[in-house]
């Protein structure tokens, strides 16, 4: 049988047979497509940061290198971190509340500042006052709460307990870790992960657990102590329902304007100020599981990056 590729046989080929081609090499493509979606670890709630920054704030030259900047910040459990910034964007208020919908945000930038507009008649809540207020719904008790943000000295107690549980009541001292705690928790949140599909995986995982927990425990107790030193201070609220601890003022990191400022008139000039600015932490229900936590990881990086003076 003569099977010889001739120039008249090849001819034919595409003369006839290109549709044939072409489809198989579709079907290939689209075969590769659903292989590589199928076995590719994608990021389940909690496991992608997001940080946004308020449309009152500007973004400053380090903001644009501030995700990836926090590439070793948080644990080996975080697979993706993003930052957007809302400002100069006219339907910024539309886009965060179209993020909120989708459960977006884990940490916000926020002015908490009274805005001199130049008309005496106008009386500027602030940002965030008026963020406050604008967020605030009725319970089903009767009384009005903010359920969009969380409180964040409730958080950090709450935070502490986490730890506790895994290295004990004195666990600003002890850094010896109950190994079958972590191992729960490593079960729990990543049993059927596919980055952990075999058992030496698994116990690699757990190994990744420990060290996570133990690297918070290290971050927790630096955040706290910056509180005990008054680097860091909660920002308290007061409207008509009461009073809200919604955030962390960030007034002394003297050297945050380089990430996120706002503008503030003094005078006859207007300046790039950070004297009120905030961070808040976006509340998500239980979707983030412990993985809430990490945003303690943030917060002491953004101190020990941006404060000038000798750290906690």
């Amino acid at each position: 049988m003569d099977a010889r590729i001739t120039k008249s046989r090849l001819s034919n080929l595409l003369s006839y047979d290109w549709l044939k081609i072409i489809a198989a090499v579709a079907v290939a493509i689209v075969a590769l497509c659903v292989f590589f979606t199928t076995v590719k670890t994608r990021p389940r709630a909690g496991q992608h940061y997001e940080i946004l920054a308020y449309s009152d704030l500007q973004a400053g030259t380090d903001s644009s290198t501030f995700a990836s900047s926090l590439g070793d910040v948080f644990s080996y459990d975080i697979l993706k971190v993003t930052a957007e910034t809302l400002s100069g964007n006219p339907y910024s208020g539309a886009v965060f509340s179209s993020l909120r919908a989708t459960g977006s945000g884990n940490a916000m930038f926020i002015g908490n500042w009274a805005q001199d507009d130049g008309k005496e008649e106008t009386e500027d809540k602030g940002t965030l006052q008026t963020f406050v207020e604008g967020f605030l719904v009725w319970r089903d008790d009767g009384t009005r709460g903010l359920e969009i943000l969380l409180d964040t000295e409730e958080y950090l107690r709450q935070a502490e307990d986490y730890i506790a549980s895994a290295f004990g009541e004195n666990w600003r001292e002890n850094g010896e870790i109950d190994e079958a705690v972590a191992r729960e928790y490593f079960f729990a949140r990543n049993g059927k992960d596919k980055r952990f599909r075999t058992q030496k995986a698994k116990e690699a995982g757990v190994l990744q657990e420990i060290g996570r927990l133990e690297g918070l425990r290290e971050d927790l107790a630096f955040v706290d102590r910056a509180f005990e030193k008054g680097v860091l201070s909660h920002v308290v609220i007061s409207t008509e329902a009461g009073d809200f601890t919604v955030g962390i003022s960030l007034a002394k990191l003297s050297k945050l304007g380089n990430l996120y400022y706002y503008a503030e008139k003094r005078e006859d000039e207007t300046v790039h100020s950070i004297e009120k600015e905030a961070l808040v932490l976006l509340n998500n229900g239980g979707r983030e599981g412990d993985l809430v936590y990490e945003s303690v990881s943030l917060i002491r990086y953004l101190v020990e990056t941006y404060y000038v003076g000798e750290l906690p």
